[in-house]
């Protein structure tokens, strides 16, 4: 649903508990990265809103691109 360099947010129909140590693996790379979990909601939907923090920033686990370095905020 949200993916950043640190982490970000997935449905899961199974339930994890805040703290749980999770591994990620991206299904076209099989790259694999060690994350956990840091925030549960149960919104409607039948599934579980699970927010997670890689434990090392890993901008390249995600296919996307993010600013260029020389970006001025």
């Amino acid at each position: 649903m949200v993916v950043n360099a640190h982490g970000g947010l997935v449905k899961l129909e199974m339930e994890v508990p805040p703290a749980q140590p999770i591994v990620l693996r991206h299904p076209r790379s099989g790259v694999e990265a060690e994350a956990r979990v840091v925030r549960v909601e149960n919104p409607p939907g039948g599934f579980m809103a699970v927010s997670f923090e890689f434990l090392e920033p890993s901008p390249h686990f995600w296919p996307v691109e993010f600013p260029p370095e020389d970006w001025g905020r």
